[in-house]
């Protein structure tokens, strides 16, 4: 069965149920058997875990791809209408349509340098648990943010289905939830730089 979904509409979400399904022994994945294990056995769950720090900063670049858009969309859509961003001055000085559009791309250019460095270490083949974490984090909290004031700062534009600005509000939101969520990820980020455990920060 296809889910209906909020969001990235192009990639099929479906459920598949094996109900009284003879499955070859050479497919399984893990034991067959049903039993609890100790903690000693529990290693295709770190395993398992490892993968999310490859895939966390591939879920960065992809929301990096989204922010992007929308931010450039803003960006030329302004200009069109004669308003250019004055960078450069003091914030005080600024308009509020200024400052907006100046948060939305520092928000993106702190995503895209955290996403980099673990994407980096990744391709060097060091640790990147922490980095991958802090990335997706702050990728997923971005997009979210710079898709929501786009539409915000075109008005009905925005909002209309003639631009892609509402579609990529939609699709934004999954970044900040699929590859673990983002307060799951900032938990992580916090155990590690605060060097607490699973049992001391929860």
């Amino acid at each position: 069965k296809l889910e209906k979904k909020l969001g990235i509409r192009a990639s099929d979400t479906a459920t598949i149920v094996f109900d009284d399904c003879r499955i070859p022994y050479e497919n399984i994945l893990g034991s067959p058997e049903v039993r609890k294990i100790d903690k000693a056995e529990a290693k295709g769950f770190k395993k398992a875990m490892a993968t999310f720090d490859a895939t966390r900063p591939i879920v960065g670049a992809m929301a990096l791809g989204v922010a992007r858009a929308a931010l450039d969309f803003v960006k030329e859509t302004l200009e069109k209408e004669g308003i250019k961003i004055r960078y450069g001055l003091p914030r005080q000085k600024l308009t509020a349509l200024e400052r907006d559009v100046m948060e939305m791309e520092s928000a993106y250019k702190a995503a895209k340098l955290l996403t980099l460095r673990a994407l980096w270490m990744m391709s060097q083949l060091q640790p990147n648990s922490l980095e991958a974490s802090m990335a997706k984090a702050k990728a997923g909290l971005a997009v979210t943010k710079i898709t929501q004031k786009a539409v915000e700062l075109m008005g009905p534009l925005g909002y209309s289905r003639k631009c892609l600005l509402e579609k990529w509000m939609r699709d934004a939101k999954i970044n900040d939830i699929f590859e673990g969520t983002g307060q799951i990820n900032m938990l992580i980020v916090a155990r590690r730089v605060l060097d607490y455990s699973r049992e001391q920060l929860k």
